[in-house]
């Protein structure tokens, strides 16, 4: 019984990207449009998705009390907990594929007649 090198590793290069599309989306900061500043100005001070779920962060924003806190820090928790499922859905589907291709590498091939 032979591996099929040629048929895997195209699915082991999508579940590698998937996993690393996951991890970008679980900790890189959202930024929300449209505070005080003007729709043109992005406010990139939210707290990390994985923060906002996992540890309950506030994302209210540090510094002087601004007019908008609350508001700031309810999209900030949004645009995370937002962000922090599309990483859990790309991390299950990573697994999926990586189980998928080593199960697709252990079937025996077909016989040419």
């Amino acid at each position: 019984m032979r591996s099929r090198p040629g048929f895997t590793q195209p699915f082991l290069a999508l579940a590698i990207l998937l996993a690393a599309v996951a991890v970008w989306f679980a900790v890189a900061n959202p930024s929300i449009n449209g505070t005080l500043r003007g729709d043109a100005y992005s406010y990139s001070g939210c707290s990390a998705p994985y923060d906002t779920v996992l540890n309950d962060d506030d994302n209210v924003p540090g510094g002087e009390p601004r007019v908008n806190g609350a508001d700031i820090a309810a999209r900030c928790i949004a645009a995370g907990e937002d962000r922090f499922a599309i990483a859990v859905a790309a991390g299950v589907v990573s697994v999926l594929v990586l189980l998928g291709s080593f199960v697709a590498a252990l079937l025996p091939r077909r016989r040419e007649v």
